[in-house]
């Protein structure tokens, strides 16, 4: 088995590596599908002139949702346990009711679905971590009046670590503080966002990935609470593979604009900073046994807090259109950027043309013309000139007829790719007329649902 040291080293590097190549190009396009869902600027504006930015990325991952929620999440079961014989008709009855409570209710499941669909849908790849967290239960009560037979029974108590005693007035009977360590566990499922989850370069999937980790921040005292030495614990500062406030973080929460120039610790005390954590799975060689092994690993700068060998990783990623031998896939919202860039630069060009042909440049003969009367554009106004013809309008060509052509073809492309349009989502009132055939709709709403089912 390798010791801790080793795994500390091959981890730290491991993720440096990672860092450089997620935190770059990867890193850009998932940023700029945020900024494109967030309708901010493109950078390209110019003072004076129209700066709408259209919301084809919202509208179109918003469109999908709700089917995909409908898919998982809108039926009496999310899991269903099917009994090999008769016999196992009510056991697998009761695991399926029990299951299906603990993640839609205990684990809030709608919202797990939610993140995790959105994050793929606008991140190219959604990540959850699953696993069983072994976590003490730690209870405090107070006791009244009681006598010192009663605090011996309680002090008997495994679960009772500790008994504050104060004696009242009344001789023979006190007052007592006690905390009850109840030790247990519990599953959990949680969502992981893009900029905290690193992956070896190249890799194929999560399952063939030899290294991959999530980066998070966790406050000491926490960690202390698990068990962990105060002293493995280092500052962020000096942690490896440090993520910082990456530009996803930074897109993410830009609208309404939320700064990072605040400390994120809750109060001043030690144990109340913030620690960079790294859940690493790594696959190595283990020369004792001649093979390979997964190796789950939580460390802390390059100090590892615990390893232990396992099957397989407790992340599962999901991705809405796979690419075949590659882990990173693509968002919706790769396909529909260009459509909303080109769509804004057509809406901007044809307010524009709308606001010169209301409120265009005029040719004035100099000296002819009061040019205050020509500036004030009120209406009904006078313009007092010394000559007929000594104010003339420029001609402003009218695009909206070729402008609108333009953003309904556009309108057609988007739809083909995604399968999220009017008709599908029951918006077109022309869907159904007097020669649009039953078998035509059905055609067309059934090749725009396969899309979405695909990507479900």
């Amino acid at each position: 088995m390798i010791d801790n040291e080793e795994l500390g080293k091959i981890v730290a590097r491991e993720l440096d590596a990672a860092e450089m190549w997620q935190d770059g190009d990867l890193a850009e396009q998932q940023a700029s599908n945020l900024r494109y869902y967030h309708r901010e600027q493109f950078g390209n504006e110019v003072d004076g002139f129209s700066k709408v930015v259209t919301a084809d990325v919202m509208e179109t991952v918003e469109g999908i949702m709700p089917d995909l929620m409908k898919i998982f999440a809108s039926g009496d079961n999310v899991v269903e346990f099917e009994p090999q014989n008769f016999e196992d008709v009510p056991a697998a009855e009761q695991a399926t009711d029990y299951v299906n409570h603990i993640f839609m209710n205990r684990m809030d499941g709608f919202k797990i679905f939610y993140d995790w669909f959105k994050d793929s849908l606008l991140m190219k790849n959604g990540i959850v971590d699953v696993g069983w967290e072994d976590k003490d239960i730690i209870e405090f009560h107070d006791f009244k009046n009681i006598t010192q037979e009663e605090i011996d029974l309680l002090e008997d108590e495994d679960s009772v670590e500790y008994i504050d005693v104060e004696e009242t007035e009344d001789k023979g009977f006190f007052d007592i503080r006690v905390k009850r360590v109840i030790k247990g566990g519990k599953p959990f499922v949680e969502t992981v966002p893009a900029e905290e989850f690193y992956i070896r370069e190249r890799s194929k999937s999560i399952a063939e990935s030899d290294f991959h980790c999530s980066v998070m921040e966790r406050p000491v005292g926490e960690l202390i609470e698990l068990g962990y030495k105060e002293e493995d614990l280092l500052p962020m500062s000096s942690t490896a593979g440090s993520a910082g406030d990456t530009q996803v973080e930074d897109a993410r929460f830009s609208d309404p604009e939320e700064g990072t120039t605040l400390s994120k610790a809750i109060g001043d005390n030690d144990e109340d900073r913030l620690v960079r954590v790294i859940k690493a799975f790594v696959r190595v060689y283990d020369e004792e046994y001649k093979c390979m092994k997964l190796i789950r690993v939580l460390q802390c700068g390059h100090t590892v807090l615990d390893s232990e060998e396992v099957n397989r990783s407790s992340f599962i990623s999901l991705s809405p259109i796979m690419m075949p031998h590659k882990f990173t896939g693509i968002s919706v919202a790769d396909l529909v950027r260009d459509v909303q860039e080109i769509n804004s630069a057509l809406w901007r060009q044809m307010l524009d043309n709308l606001t010169l042909a209301n409120s265009g440049r005029y040719a004035a003969v100099e000296g002819q013309v009061n040019l205050k009367d020509l500036l004030d554009n009120k209406i009904g106004g006078v313009v007092r000139m010394k000559a007929q013809g000594a104010v003339q309008q420029l001609a402003t060509p009218n695009l909206s007829p070729f402008t609108v052509q333009a953003l309904d073809r556009l309108q057609e492309k988007k739809e083909s790719r995604v399968g999220v349009g009017k008709m599908t989502a029951g918006l077109d009132p022309n869907a159904l007329t007097s020669h649009t055939g039953a078998q035509q709709l059905n055609q067309v709403m059934s090749a725009a649902q396969q899309k979405i089912q695909l990507i479900a």
